[in-house]
């Protein structure tokens, strides 16, 4: 079981890379704390989010929430 939440694939290493340089770029990391959104100890709050944007499920599953109530509402 690895230890980290990096992706171990070359393809999930790249989507990390691009979304790491996306948070740096538009200082995600302090938007977050001004939200208020920290954690006493483990793993950081921005590597987390980091984790959350490389896994496409959250996107199918946004996509099928959505589909589903657009086709709820017709």
């Amino acid at each position: 079981m690895p230890t980290s939440i990096v992706p171990q694939d070359q393809d999930g290493q790249d989507v990390y890379n691009a979304i790491s340089s996306f948070f740096f770029k538009f200082e995600v990391g302090n938007l977050l704390r001004k939200c208020n959104a920290q954690k006493e100890k483990g793993v950081p709050v921005l590597d987390i989010f980091k984790y959350k944007f490389c896994n496409p499920l959250i996107f199918i599953t946004a996509n099928y929430i959505v589909t589903e109530l657009f086709c709820y509402f017709l």
